[in-house]
């Protein structure tokens, strides 16, 4: 063969190898694995349809796939330059697109196994056969085929690629809700359930033939979705389970516990009440209602927060629970008992100082959210270190650890694996991201010791208060208290809406409401009441309903919100408390009495008054302030709890009040409620502790006291001494 034919035979064999790159990179748009039968999840059992494959570039991840597609087109480039190009040039792009694609190919079979569909093949044959037609031609290119073949095998993978700390991420699994799946993490997509395994890859076994309704989780085999506003249903998750169990009369439901069961409530049932559906109890076609359901508590110790069945989440122990505090958040677990239950603190104390402390009783939360149970019983959360999440552990000993690297974005959903790894969705700007921490006992570190000023749970300041039931307003939609002897207001929402006042045996008509909405509305202290109506916009319309149901309306006036009505038992036109004042309306005008951000207030009849405004408690005289009565200064922003505050020996008249409420006694005094803390304010300014119960909250000023609303009960607070 002379030298012209050979370099002829040459430069066909490098064309032909630049098609087949092509021809390569072009497979990753193919599919390349196809994964066991889906369960499609329908209105009944589930059925069973063919899996959808995955494509190339999904198995290859994107960063071979972009490294092949590169390489191919420089070869195709080179080809197409190889008159202008040193001759061999064009082979080497031809050898090192081939090699990759070749080796990716096989990556993909090492990967998913020898199931993969054509496009692997394809990718594989057709590398391979460029590399041939270059290669046999001129032994010379052997070392760079081997040259280029160890740069492709250590190119970095698709989930290598996405790593920030110890967190690899998982795919490109768009998920928002988490559970298991015979100890491996679940995750819930728009699409259905796909379940990721110990390399971090996902694998749809599940299919929604429509997302409707709310996945309350995933346990074992099993998946709890709401189907209607009262209506429970649990599906199988294996291609033709036959399992399709739907619970009816379902007034509240919890997520699912790595045990596999939910809390839930029944319609009908008492507010603190909590029944148990077990997943995986039930098989076959099944309907039943929640009230046939085992009852695990049906309330609480007195002072302890009602227990709600959507914010639990199930444990072999029990369940767990944020339950909020004056600031932060407390991690309590709930053990239920036949008649009652037993809460026991955790984790997360009273004090914002305490920061991220080991302690974890001592522990400042500034934050609730997800939890996960590991299998040594240590319990995960996320915790707030500098502004950004951070993974913590609670282990059983009571000691907080925590990972040291922050999690990349805000914790949104976690699931504690059988291998050890908790796999968790964080919520940064690009949206929900799956991510795996392996190994994650060993990513723990220590956390420092609790400050020396920190005090977590402060001693008790004052006595408590009685506490007197004087009525019950049920679930009337208004349900506002009046008075201290069991006056409420009823209305009901949208259209025009009759305003009664309700007392023991008879309904007192007070006017109508035209806007349709419920809010604004406080007593007068004369037996009537005063609201404000939205007219348009930002124009309202002050109106006062009386007992005879004649109404009082004012001109329409504009008001900045948000805003509420200043509690004015005189008998007078409230003040309308504002961000930028309190608001005087009259004659289709408004007036500033008070300027600053006011939070609320109260005035008794002749007119004295006492006003929360930019943290501080002023007194008034109706039209003007006539000096300071609780005033922090520079500390005016402090959030800390009042307890907290007089703990370190801060005077009475020196607190910061950014939640308080003001209010009367029964004797007309002056009285701060803020964090379960009571001051009593008397006309000389004088503030002094009177008593501390946590009971207090929401209280409400009426005519002739104080009263607490809850659950639709009012009771009336009667203050020691």
């Amino acid at each position: 063969m002379t030298a012209a034919v050979r370099a002829s035979s040459a430069a066909a064999g490098v064309v032909a190898g630049a098609a087949l790159c092509v021809l390569a990179a072009g497979a990753f748009a193919l599919p390349w694995w196809h994964g066991p039968t889906v369960a499609l999840l329908v209105d009944g059992p589930s059925a069973a349809i063919d899996p959808l494959p995955l494509a190339g570039w999904a198995v290859a991840g994107w960063t071979r796939t972009a490294a092949v597609a590169v390489l191919a087109l420089a070869a195709l480039v080179a080809v197409s330059l190889r008159r202008r190009l040193p001759q061999i040039l064009p082979a080497v792009a031809v050898v090192a697109a081939g090699t990759a694609a070749a080796t990716v190919g096989v990556l993909g079979f090492a990967d998913r196994g020898p199931a993969s569909a054509a496009g692997a093949w394809i990718a594989v044959v057709a590398g391979i056969a460029a590399v041939l037609l270059v290669v046999v031609r001129s032994i010379r290119l052997v070392a760079v085929v081997a040259v280029a073949a160890l740069v492709v095998v250590l190119l970095p993978g698709a989930r290598a690629a996405h790593t920030e700390g110890p967190f690899v991420r998982i795919d490109a699994v768009p998920a928002d809700q988490l559970g298991t799946v015979d100890g491996a993490a679940a995750a819930l997509t728009a699409t259905g359930v796909s379940v990721v395994d110990a390399a971090g890859r996902a694998t749809l076994v599940a299919a929604l033939q429509e997302r409707g309704g709310t996945v309350l989780g995933i346990a074992g085999r099993r998946v709890a979705r709401w189907v209607a506003a009262d209506t429970v249903v649990i599906a199988g998750l294996d291609p033709g389970d036959p399992v399709w169990v739907t619970v009816r009369d379902v007034g509240a439901a919890g997520p699912v516990g790595a045990d596999g069961t939910l809390w839930l409530r029944a319609v009908g049932d008492p507010a603190g009440a909590i029944r148990s559906l077990n997943l995986a109890a039930y098989d076959g076609e099944q309907a039943l209602a929640a009230a046939y359901l085992p009852v695990v508590t049906i309330a609480v110790p007195g002072g302890v927060q009602a227990i709600n069945a959507a914010t639990l989440f199930p444990t072999k122990t029990g369940g767990l629970r944020f339950a909020e505090q004056e600031v932060g958040y407390r991690l309590e677990r709930v053990e239920p008992t036949p008649d009652s239950a037993i809460v026991r603190h955790l984790a997360g104390g009273a004090d914002p100082t305490c920061g991220a402390s080991r302690t974890a009783t001592d522990a400042f939360l500034a934050r609730s959210g997800p939890v996960a149970v590991d299998a040594d019983g240590g319990i995960w959360f996320a915790v707030d270190r500098e502004g950004r999440d951070t993974l913590a552990r609670l282990g059983p000993d009571g000691v907080l650890r925590a990972v040291p690297a922050p999690v990349p974005g805000r914790v949104h959903a976690l699931v504690a694996t059988a291998d050890g790894a908790i796999v968790l969705i964080a919520v940064a700007d690009a949206g929900p991201v799956l991510w795996r921490l392996p190994a994650a006992g060993a990513a723990l570190a220590d956390l420092p010791p609790t400050p020396e000023e920190c005090i977590p749970a402060p001693p008790q300041v004052g006595p408590g208060v009685t506490l007197v039931p004087v009525g019950n307003s049920a679930s009337d939609a208004l349900g506002v208290p009046l008075g201290v002897d069991g006056r409420w207001a009823s209305g009901r929402r949208g259209g025009l809406t009759p305003i009664e006042a309700v007392v023991p045996g008879e309904r007192v008509p007070l006017g109508t409401r035209n806007d349709g909405e419920l809010d604004r509305l406080q007593p007068d202290g004369v037996g009537g009441v005063w609201w404000v109506e939205r007219v348009a916009g930002t124009t309202f319309q002050l109106v006062h309903g009386t007992p005879n149901a004649v109404e009082q309306r004012f001109p329409p006036v504009e008001l900045p919100e948000p805003f509420r009505l200043v509690t004015d038992l005189s008998g007078q036109p409230p003040l309308a408390a504002t961000p930028r004042g309190a608001l005087r309306i009259s004659e289709g005008a408004v007036s500033t009495v008070v300027p600053g951000d006011v939070r609320g207030g109260v005035v008794r009849a002749g007119g004295r008054g006492w006003l929360l405004v930019d943290g501080r408690l002023v007194a008034t005289d109706g039209n003007r302030v006539v000096g300071p009565v609780v005033d922090a200064g520079e500390r005016n922003g402090d959030t800390t709890p009042i307890a907290v505050q007089l703990a370190r020996g801060v005077a009475p008249d020196r607190l910061a009040l950014p939640r308080a409420t003001v209010g009367l006694d029964g004797n007309g005094r002056a009285v701060v409620v803020a964090d379960g803390v009571v001051l009593a304010v008397d006309d000389a300014g004088g503030v002094r502790v009177v008593a501390q119960d946590q009971r207090l909250g929401p209280t409400y000023a009426v005519e002739g006291g104080l009263v607490v609303h809850k659950d639709g009960t009012l009771l009336r607070v009667d203050l020691p001494g």
